[in-house]
């Protein structure tokens, strides 16, 4: 039988115990690199185990929000939806999230940066952008991922936010970066369902969910403008409503008989 290694602890405590700094009445502390110290009890788990005797890794992440009532199995669509909660546990959830890429990296498991742009992800790139950095920059292989893991995405395009609410509102002012940002975002959603229709043969339909997909009727019209190829055709006033629906309801956005 294999082990499931858990990764239900609490970060803030963890930082602590290896922080050689006190608090000092609101002194800002220096940052914390939370990857190592995440890593450390998966290192041993690895060594006694090897990596066929892990069978599973559970991370107990605060908040779910109404999305997240129970356990789910982690895809990059639900990294996504954690990282749009942050705002409702923003000292946890980012900290939840390192635990889950730092997991994912020490077993190796999976790239947890591939897929969409995300918040502050870089998605999917050129491999070869690693050494490159690492050389360039003079920098270890370790902190170049952690640039493409916590200052990437979303964030590292518009060197301003990784919450796209943020960078619309910027967009509407003339920021040239984060209209950068979300287009390269509307691109990549776009170039992904283009890639799934052609593997699935076709769709019956395109959801959208998850923070963004669920509150952004600007994200999602721009996302679908140019795939009525496909007979992705959305209703304007339709796709303006839908926003905020209760949790496990759906409504059409689509003309009638797209």
């Amino acid at each position: 039988m294999g082990r499931a290694a858990s990764a239900g602890w609490s970060i803030e405590s963890a930082e602590r115990r290896h922080s050689p700094y006190k608090p000092i009445g609101c002194a800002k502390l220096p940052e914390i690199d939370r990857s190592s110290i995440i890593v450390k009890p998966f290192s041993g788990s690895w060594n006694a185990w090897g990596r066929a005797g892990v069978d599973a890794v559970g991370h107990r992440v605060v908040h779910g929000g109404e999305r997240f009532t129970k356990a789910v199995c982690i895809d990059a669509t639900v990294m996504a939806e954690i990282e749009q909660l942050s705002e409702l546990a923003p000292l946890h959830n980012p900290a939840c999230l390192a635990g889950i890429n730092a997991a994912r990296a020490a077993l190796g498991y999976d790239m947890p940066m591939e897929g969409l742009v995300m918040g502050t992800r870089c998605g999917d790139l050129d491999p070869v952008i690693v050494g490159y950095l690492s050389r360039r920059e003079r920098m270890s292989v370790e902190q170049v991922e952690q640039w493409l893991n916590e200052r990437s995405g979303l964030l590292g395009l518009s060197a301003l936010s990784h919450d796209v609410r943020d960078l619309l509102a910027a967009e509407q002012q003339g920021d040239t970066r984060a209209a950068v940002a979300v287009d390269v975002f509307c691109y990549r959603v776009r170039k992904y369902i283009g890639s799934y229709l052609a593997a699935l043969g076709g769709a019956d339909a395109v959801l959208f969910g998850g923070g963004i997909g669920e509150y952004s009727p600007e994200i999602r019209a721009r996302v679908c403008d140019g795939m009525d190829w496909c007979g992705l055709v959305l209703d304007r006033e339709r796709n303006e409503k839908a926003v905020g629906l209760p949790a496990g309801r759906a409504a059409r956005i689509s003309r009638d008989g797209a």
